[in-house]
């Protein structure tokens, strides 16, 4: 399988996956090489199932988010027999899955990130698409007890968000892009309304893939320019957005993880997609790891309790092989470490989300070919093994 024969439009899929390899962070603004050994056995994995038993179509990519009581969200989309998205959302309650249907908009639609304010309320972002073929932004608020469209919701035609962060209850941000500006989109709401906030302009065709906010000063959005093949890294200080100078030459990141102002990971990928990245940030300059898997290697999704608990997870396509693995790897302060989950199956996986140092969940979908075709693919980390839920 070619990578060109992999592609899939930016905004539609976000993909990850896993092969065994160690890494280790070398110094400042150091670019670190690490090679993976062969897969490796992941025994204790069973069968992939779909989320709460529903039927094999509920499919599709998912993004998780700690639900603040020890509980856990899950956000993506099913689709019908026609092969229509509809916006989807489930929750882990401590024992099983269970949908939480988001109002239907448009004649399809899609839900891209989850972000959680406490046990009782929760924004989701994505797009719907309307009968002419044109996206808009989708916000839904959940508040308790059924997941709503807010009046004045971002919605404007041609706009797309791909991440949302949940600061404070009066303090939310949500990113994307405009498909007719071709320039990031960054929204705010701050406890009464929703508005765009201006941003640098970046490049000529770019777009903002998630955002992770630790304070009111300090919020960080990711993404890439793709007309100049670079990744695009966005901060608000509290007052205004800046772009900082990008750590790969040539890639994209899909996930930013801050956890102190000098301590904040950003992962993705190369151009072309050979290598994945790990970048990490000590409020001076940014250390680089590049994860080479030999052909194909993404990391998508990055979260984790603590500066030395830290999970990303992604995928990786084996050369000469055509298996499109899931990958999970995690940081203890001093080295990455991984491996294959499930190295028989062709699954990625897309959003990680953390409770605790033995409480971890991903969430993805067995494939069929470069597309999502299966079951969706939930796998739990209780401490010691990543197993399948």
């Amino acid at each position: 399988m070619s990578p060109a024969a992999f592609s899939v439009p930016s905004h539609r899929l976000r993909l990850a996956v896993a092969v065994a390899a160690v890494l280790a962070s070398g110094g400042i603004g150091a670019a670190n090489q690490a090679s993976a050994a062969a897969p490796g056995p992941d025994p204790g994995i069973g069968s992939v199932s779909p989320l709460g038993g529903h039927p094999p179509k509920l499919t599709g990519k998912w993004q998780a988010e700690d639900g603040a009581d020890g509980k856990v969200w899950a956000v993506g989309h099913t689709t019908d027999y026609d092969d229509v998205f509809h916006a989807a959302a489930q929750r882990f309650n401590g024992h099983r899955w269970k949908l939480k249907a988001p109002v239907e908009v448009g004649e399809s639609s899609d839900l891209a990130a989850v972000g959680v304010v406490d046990a009782s309320e929760a924004w989701a972002v994505g797009w719907s698409t309307d009968e002419e073929g044109v996206d808009h932004a989708l916000v839904e608020h959940w508040s308790g007890k059924s997941w709503e469209v807010p009046a004045g919701a971002p919605s404007d035609p041609g706009t797309v968000l791909r991440g949302v962060s949940v600061v404070s209850p009066d303090d939310v941000w949500a990113v994307g892009y405009d498909e007719v500006a071709l320039q990031p989109l960054l929204v705010h709401w701050d406890g009464s309304a929703w508005t765009q906030v201006a941003g640098p302009v970046v490049g000529t065709n770019a777009t903002l893939a998630a955002v992770a906010g630790r304070s009111a000063d300090d919020v960080w959005a990711v993404g890439r320019d793709t007309a100049g093949a670079q990744s695009v890294i966005e901060h608000w200080d509290g007052t205004a957005w800046t772009l900082l100078p990008d750590p790969i030459p040539s890639g994209s990141l899909t996930a930013v993880h801050p956890v102190a102002a000098d301590d904040v990971w950003a992962v993705g990928y190369t151009s072309g997609a050979t290598q994945g990245v790990l970048a990490h940030w000590d409020g001076a300059s940014w250390t680089v790891t590049y994860v080479n898997l030999g052909f194909n290697t993404r990391f998508y999704d990055i979260d984790g309790v603590s500066s030395d608990d830290i999970w990303a997870i992604g995928f990786t396509l084996i050369p000469d092989t055509a298996l499109v693995l899931p990958m999970a790897m995690h940081w203890d302060g001093t080295a990455w470490t991984g491996g294959a989950l499930s190295p028989n199956k062709f699954a990625w996986l897309a959003g990680v989300a953390t409770t605790s140092t033995d409480d971890a969940w991903t969430v993805g979908c067995v494939t069929v070919g470069p597309a999502c075709g299966g079951n969706t693919m939930v796998k739990h980390w209780n401490g010691k093994h990543w197993r399948t839920r």
